[in-house]
């Protein structure tokens, strides 16, 4: 019972805690103080699921006389957190905002600009379509911080995809990575159907099958058909009428493949990060997290 009180007392002081800052920082909004926390202060809000009283508070520094490129990292800000969870018409418009307000020299009018260009990574459906945003880009917009990472991430893809795998674990690999680190849904579901399509032995089939089923809600039906009617034996139709996938041999079988493949690819992706970061540093080397 005690902890019970506790937690919701933690709770309680966790809500008063934003009602203060909300308070506060609209304050400042209203007699256009901006102050270097700012920024985080709105970030906090949002992601504590706040996310209108953020945009109110941002639109009273919108209509105060704080400086331009104060009220551009802010819109950066909301137009970052925005973008990750995927409301990319509000990102959107946040981060033209924040390339408007910010200096053309300035870090967040490159973060801003590259975002932008990024948000489309959800329409694309090969890795040379990637290429091709990045092309278009600034050479120094193109060595942003969040460019970088992205570029890295595309890279992975890149190495994978184009790996000789009979297995096809290299290229469900390759989407899984074009899924969840890039954010790029169709070129995820892209790779999917080509371990599906086009390496027919694969015992990934089922489950590249199933994954881009997840992606593509309208054509789920006929994918979960195709594997009902070809691998009935599989764990994913195992798991698909609620029996225990546990039983079937490739359950166990089929993520030791990922893992062998993944942990070579991830020892030839890291080597070529390093020689990345080192070539844009000009050091010797840079160690990279593995």
């Amino acid at each position: 019972m005690r902890t019970r009180c506790s937690g919701s007392s933690s709770r309680h002081h966790s809500a008063s805690e934003y009602a203060r800052a909300e308070s506060l920082l609209t304050a400042q909004a209203v007699n256009g103080d901006y102050r270097d926390e700012a920024s985080r202060v709105l970030r906090d809000i949002w992601t504590s699921g706040r996310t209108e009283s953020a945009e109110a508070i941002l639109r009273r520094y919108d209509g105060s006389r704080v400086r331009e490129d104060h009220r551009a990292l802010m819109h950066y800000a909301l137009g970052e957190l925005n973008g990750r969870a995927g409301r990319d018409t509000i990102a959107r418009r946040h981060l033209l905002l924040a390339t408007s307000l910010a200096g053309r020299d300035s870090i967040t009018f490159r973060e801003a600009t590259i975002r932008l260009a990024l948000l489309d990574l959800w329409t694309v459906t090969s890795t040379r379509a990637v290429d091709s945003m990045f092309a278009r880009q600034d050479s120094v917009v193109r060595n942003t911080l969040y460019s970088r990472r992205v570029q890295e991430q595309l890279l992975l893809v890149s190495l994978l995809e184009k790996k000789s795998d009979p297995t096809g674990a290299s290229l469900f690999l390759a989407a899984e990575v074009a899924r969840d680190s890039l954010r790029a849904p169709r070129l995820a579901q892209t790779l999917f159907l080509r371990v599906a399509r086009e390496l027919n032995g694969s015992p990934l089939v089922p489950q590249a099958y199933y994954a881009a089923a997840l992606l593509a809600p309208d054509s789920a039906p006929q994918w979960h058909a195709r594997i009902r009617s070809d691998f009935p034996n599989s764990s994913v139709t195992a798991f698909m009428r609620g029996d225990d996938p546990g039983s079937k041999a490739d359950f166990v079988s089929t993520p030791e493949l990922l893992k062998f493949s993944w942990t070579e690819s991830a020892r030839l992706w890291a080597d070529s990060v390093r020689k990345l970061r080192s070539a844009r540093t000009g050091s010797v080397s840079v160690p990279v997290k593995k």
